[in-house]
């Protein structure tokens, strides 16, 4: 395609290898039609100004439910924990025990140096990576950075502790038909833990 006011013998070659990953509404969301019903009568009102996100299954004390966690701009992250944005309850799990973020690509986390750590296990068979507690820490223990996750990674909320889910939750990016898991109906987030 050619640009207006380009002038193409001056652009160069891009070394940079460039991968959109989603655009679901290329003119902004949907809006309801006239007198479509956006929301059963007495819910809370419908989201219109929700961009791509992805939608995780996350089983925990309340058991099992989808949770849509947004892809924020300049990789904002997300806070999981008992009172945080995305609200995970569970005998070992902090009030602000880990972060999601989208960036490059891909879906990051890292734990918030919760009392009980974090561990992300891998289906491919590779060894979990481990966010050791902060009462498990040793002196200059090295802690991982943030981790990669893809589609069929969970994140388990505690490093070392086992148990179901009442004690410790799982939240999973599941894989989608096509192969991914970006784009889905959005749920509220904890709005206690938003106005604090």
């Amino acid at each position: 395609d050619v640009v207006e006011g380009v002038d193409e013998a001056k652009v160069q070659p891009s070394r940079y290898l460039v991968r959109l990953t989603t655009r679901p509404f290329p003119d902004g969301p949907p809006r309801p039609q006239s007198g479509e019903a956006t929301s059963p009568p007495g819910a809370a009102p419908v989201a219109t100004n929700v961009g791509p996100h992805a939608v995780w299954r996350l089983t925990d004390s309340k058991g099992q439910r989808e949770v849509t966690i947004p892809l924020r701009r300049k990789a904002k992250p997300v806070v999981l924990g008992t009172k945080a944005e995305i609200e995970v309850l569970g005998t070992y799990t902090s009030s602000r025990h880990g972060q999601v973020w989208f960036e490059w690509g891909d879906w990051w986390y890292v734990d918030s140096e919760s009392t009980n750590g974090s561990r992300v296990v891998r289906p491919n068979g590779e060894p979990p990576v481990v966010f050791p507690g902060r009462n498990a820490r040793d002196d200059g223990e090295s802690v991982p950075d943030a981790t990669e996750l893809r589609p069929g990674y969970k994140i388990i909320f505690a490093a070392d502790q086992e148990g179901g889910p009442d004690e410790v939750p799982v939240l999973e990016l599941p894989v989608g038909d096509s192969g991914d898991s970006v784009g889905a109906t959005p749920v509220a987030p904890n709005r206690k833990a938003t106005a604090a």
